[in-house]
């Protein structure tokens, strides 16, 4: 697993680690969504675990959907019961609104936070209509990148200024390009 929740890590991954990941969960997620067309449903730091050869595998998929499928549809006795980790869930499905592929894309978000903070942040609430989180780049390390914590904070947005996954993996390698790969002369 690549966070614990009940255990703050002791030390920081190192950037370029934590980019790696990102873009191995993103093209997953990328199949997922444009090839199978499968909401995950469930992204969360336990449903992400390492390989022994230090590769993303997402794993877990007891309440994903086909695209288009409602709840109902998906799982027997569904009706009126939230699906999916509660404490990862994007705001429109805490407003009640339907799961998609950009709800997949804030989990992941969510995840990575709490990766890059070393910890594992829960705060937010509901004030009327509006999901309030406390979730801020400030608590991201200073040994991280603005262009992660920017990334981080992208994918934090509201559903329709969230990227879907091919916008925001094809962002992702190319930060990741700019800042690890050696231009070639």
């Amino acid at each position: 697993v690549i966070a614990d929740k009940n255990v703050e890590n002791e030390i920081n991954l190192e950037e370029k680690k934590i980019w790696k990941y990102w873009i191995q969960c993103l093209n997953g997620l990328l199949y997922l969504h444009n090839e199978k067309h499968i909401i995950h449903r469930d992204i969360k730091p336990d449903n992400i675990i390492l390989d022994e050869a230090d590769n993303i595998k997402i794993s877990d998929f007891g309440i994903s959907s086909l695209e288009g499928i409602s709840i109902e549809e998906t799982l027997i006795n569904s009706k009126n019961k939230v699906l999916g980790p509660i404490n990862f869930l994007a705001p429109e499905i805490i407003l009640g609104q339907k799961h998609s592929y950009l709800s997949d894309i804030y989990m992941l978000g969510l995840t990575f936070f709490n990766l890059a903070s070393n910890k594992y942040y829960l705060h937010r609430y509901l004030e009327g209509k509006k999901i309030k989180t406390h979730y801020t780049e400030e608590v991201i390390p200073s040994i991280y990148s603005d262009e992660l914590k920017n990334f981080i904070m992208n994918l934090l947005q509201e559903k329709d200024k969230r990227p879907n996954s091919e916008d925001a993996l094809n962002e992702a390698l190319k930060i990741y390009t700019f800042k690890y790969c050696k231009k070639v002369t």
